[in-house]
């Protein structure tokens, strides 16, 4: 839910629907696909956008974002190599502005509101790069636990207490005192150590982040080199043993569609609004490298 502070900041700006923020996700999963393709990068559909493509043959028709992973070496070469460009640009992780711990594209012609957070004003759409690490030992997975709940207290900036549960509640009490520890004990360096701390030579995780939801530890054959699905007419990258990993996410039903609502909303800003005239242009007409 937005607060009065969000409303009154959108009330004159026109809101994307489900189709406009398709058209926009897509958009941006064709950049990255090109960019990977062009530097021989790994990636793969993830999260909802890998059940999208193979429930739906493109978007979950109520999801309203798109998710990647990237094996570690591939995630790292993709934050390298690409460059901002147009309207994109890339957040990396542990930026000190934002509270995450994973990479996103952002979109810049459109702002973003949620009713948990609150977010930079250039803040835009994204697409979620999320790596794969290898599995960490009993103890590092403990350390990496303790780490991602102080770094979601420090960085969840909770704007009101309306609608707040009570976890969230202590989380929002507790964020002073956390965010005055040092960065050593929750912030990017010990992030990034941990995830370079993996010893599997057979299993990954899902970032970092996800140390707190064992299940989601897979053996790296599932991945491979992924193969080709199509995908809103187009074609993108997905695990090999997708079917496997879909399970391990959504449990054995994963077929079955379970509709959920909409938690964000964006907002084109004027000067792109097509309300106002305004033209989109082609995103991949507007790179010049």
């Amino acid at each position: 839910m937005m607060s009065n502070e969000q409303r009154n900041a959108v009330s004159n700006l026109h809101e994307l629907s489900l189709d406009d923020v398709h058209a926009v996700s897509l958009e941006m999963l064709k950049i990255v696909d090109r960019h990977c393709d062009e530097h021989g990068i790994r990636y793969y559909l993830a999260y909802g956008s890998l059940l999208g493509a193979v429930r739906h043959k493109g978007f979950i028709p109520w999801d309203d974002d798109a998710d990647l992973w990237f094996p570690r070496e591939d995630f790292e070469k993709f934050l390298e190599t690409f460059k901002p460009f147009g309207h994109y640009r890339i957040i990396k992780p542990f930026d000190s502005r934002y509270p995450f711990s994973w990479g996103k594209l952002v979109d810049t012609r459109i702002c973003y509101y949620n009713g948990h957070y609150k977010m930079p004003d250039d803040y835009g759409m994204t697409l979620d790069l999320f790596p794969l690490d290898d599995s960490l030992g009993l103890q590092q997975r403990k350390r990496a636990r303790r780490c991602a709940a102080l770094f979601e207290i420090a960085n969840s900036d909770y704007r009101s207490w309306a609608n707040l549960s009570w976890k969230r509640r202590i989380k929002k009490m507790a964020r002073p005192f956390v965010r005055a520890l040092p960065d050593s004990v929750y912030g990017a360096k010990k992030w990034d150590a941990i995830a370079h701390e993996g010893t599997s030579d057979e299993y990954v995780r899902l970032g970092v982040s996800e140390e707190r939801y064992p299940k989601r530890h897979f053996p790296k054959v599932w991945f491979g080199e992924g193969v080709m699905v199509d995908f809103e007419g187009c074609q993108f990258r997905v695990p090999c043993n997708f079917e496997d990993i879909l399970a391990r996410c959504y449990g054995e039903n994963w077929r079955e569609p379970v509709e959920y609502p909409r938690h964000a909303h964006v907002y084109w800003r004027p000067e792109f609004d097509p309300e106002n005239g305004c033209s989109h242009g082609v995103a991949g007409e507007e790179r010049h490298e």
